[in-house]
């Protein structure tokens, strides 16, 4: 079966998500998230490795947040804070 991206074909009943995500995230703001997401990630090896798991599982969903935010350009934060760091 063929899905296309752009509609729910192929998916009647299941809940589809955005065609498309509006930008708000961008210039410094997304390197700043990118690199807090690579630091992040380091973070949580080193938690694991030192069998920290709690802290090891934290650094692991900042890390993923803010890897997707600075992938994505987008962040739910700041839309419901009506923020926009595209012009920056």
């Amino acid at each position: 079966m063929a899905v296309s991206a752009a509609t729910n074909e192929g998916f009647e009943g299941i809940p589809f998500q955005r065609e498309s995500m509006d930008t708000n995230v961008g210039g410094r703001d997304r390197l700043a998230r990118a690199l807090l997401a690579a630091v992040l990630g380091v973070a949580a090896v080193a938690a694991f490795r030192r069998g920290n798991r709690a802290a090891g599982a934290a650094a692991v969903v900042g890390a993923l947040g803010f890897g997707f935010n600075a992938v994505t350009c987008f962040c739910g934060v700041n839309e419901t804070l009506g923020i926009d760091t595209t012009e920056s």
